[in-house]
């Protein structure tokens, strides 16, 4: 028994209605490749007996993105490690663990590491971290 509508599935975008999107899409957030390979993946249709359509649509946007600059894995990994590092102290192994589940490639991530936390002492970082929470439980 479902309970519930069952959603409908929307209609696939083309190539120009699906860049659109990615353009949204990041102009929110911003996001890795990875990730937004996988929200263009929903928007597409299904691959059929004469090839992946879905995945050729795909790619194209990709491609557009990175010649425009909007999308950079390596830009990507500075931001979102420099704004984990500053805002919210985290540890290099935490930012580490993260940007591989968002899909950035290890040895950016290792460069962008090494690169962000040469002269951080962790164990300061640690302590504004627990400084924070305190704050917030107080």
């Amino acid at each position: 028994m479902a309970f519930g509508r069952a959603k409908k599935q929307a209609d696939p975008l083309d190539e120009a209605a699906l860049h659109e999107y990615a353009v949204k899409t990041l102009g929110r957030r911003m996001r890795s490749e990875s990730e937004l390979r996988r929200l263009l993946r929903a928007k597409v249709e299904r691959p059929d007996s004469q090839g992946d359509t879905g995945a050729a649509k795909i790619a194209a946007v990709i491609v557009r993105l990175k010649e425009y600059g909007y999308l950079d894995d390596a830009a990507f990994a500075e931001n979102y490690t420099q704004l984990r590092q500053q805002n919210e102290k985290f540890g290099a192994r935490r930012v580490r663990q993260e940007l591989g589940r968002k899909g950035i490639a290890q040895q950016t991530v290792s460069e962008t590491i090494e690169t962000k936390y040469a002269e951080v002492n962790e164990e300061a970082l640690a302590r504004q971290h627990l400084e924070t929470k305190k704050k917030l439980l107080a």
